[in-house]
């Protein structure tokens, strides 16, 4: 059953046992990097086989941030092989358990993680968090020895802490901004974020929606990207004002009394929107920093009904939003 996990991933696309196996060494590889550096910006080639041979691909970001994936693969395996020397090589037997425990949790971790592969969230590495440390450690106590420097750990460690200190203003930098302007935040693959949200700009744009609601009484229809759709409609629920997402087919309800909406990132092409905006005139826009909301109107000739019926409005959690696939025991 965990051979058939292995090698046939539940879903509409399958991979090999080859192709699982590289994609867990370097999101391993990355994974251990981000956790104790704080970078997120660590790229690795993409291997797909085809006729039986190995395929890399490696995209613009990947090109620009491969040296830092290199560094990340380097720390990992060389971390690794420290773990197995020093294994077969400690004689303190307290301190051989230490490294035997740490041994067993990254055998069992990589093999738990192998089916999963292709679908590896970082917050999985919170079951390993002491690993990328422990790693460390073996790296610093060797190159310490190298240095002749009894400091040399303590030294790199306050180095590491300062990486991480440096990420964590940013973050916060960032939040700080969002309200104001545009951002870019680069790659954030803790988050899985495209850019900067914060409570006080949802706030300000459910007060900009409401507005209208109160001034003539009709439900709100709207569309927000995936990330971000289902917290406009829980916070609307929580004011009890009616609404339901915008559909995106023509056999959807278009109705005369409704206030329609749509909320997307502010550096977003709404060209890829098309499917929703073109039964619509934009009557306003109005950026609220990394969101930006449009003020609908229904085309003339795409109303269906006068008056929407609520009880076939969805509920917030059935609206959309990306949704993290689930697995069953026997997949793992």
């Amino acid at each position: 059953m965990f051979f058939k996990a292995v090698t046939d991933k539940s879903g509409k696309k399958s991979y090999s046992l080859v192709e699982k196996a590289y994609k867990d060494f370097t999101d391993n590889s990355l994974g251990y990097w981000m956790m104790t550096t704080g970078s997120q910006r660590a790229e690795l080639p993409y291997l797909k086989i085809k006729n039986g041979l190995p395929d890399f691909h490696c995209n613009k970001d990947c090109k620009n941030n491969l040296p830092k994936g290199m560094l990340a693969v380097l720390f990992f395996g060389l971390g690794v092989l420290l773990l197995i020397v020093d294994l077969i090589l400690e004689k303190d037997r307290r301190k051989n358990n230490f490294l035997l425990l740490n041994g067993l949790l990254l055998l069992i971790s990589f093999i738990v993680f192998l089916p999963l592969a292709f679908d590896i969230s970082p917050r999985f590495f919170l079951i390993i968090t002491p690993l990328p440390f422990v790693l460390w450690g073996l790296i610093f106590r060797r190159l310490g020895m190298l240095v002749k420097n009894k400091n040399f750990a303590w030294f790199m460690a306050i180095v590491l802490v300062g990486f991480n200190l440096f990420f964590v203003i940013n973050y916060f930098g960032q939040l700080k901004d969002a309200k104001r302007k545009a951002i870019k935040i680069g790659t954030d693959k803790i988050m899985r974020q495209k850019t900067r949200i914060t409570l006080e700009q949802e706030t300000a744009i459910v007060d900009y929606m409401e507005k209208f609601h109160k001034q003539n009484g009709y439900p709100i229809f709207f569309h927000g990207q995936s990330e971000f759709h289902r917290a406009f409609s829980y916070l609307l629920k929580e004011r009890g004002i009616l609404r339901d997402g915008l559909s995106k087919k023509d056999t959807g309800a278009f109705c005369r009394q409704g206030n329609y909406f749509l909320i997307a990132r502010t550096q977003s092409d709404l060209n890829k929107l098309n499917n929703y905006l073109k039964r619509f005139i934009v009557v306003e826009k109005v950026p609220f920093g990394t969101l930006t909301v449009l003020r609908l109107r229904i085309r003339p000739s795409f109303v269906n009904c006068v008056v929407p019926n609520p009880k076939l409005f969805r509920t917030y959690k059935g609206e959309g939003g990306a949704i993290a696939k689930r697995y069953k025991w026997k997949e793992l």
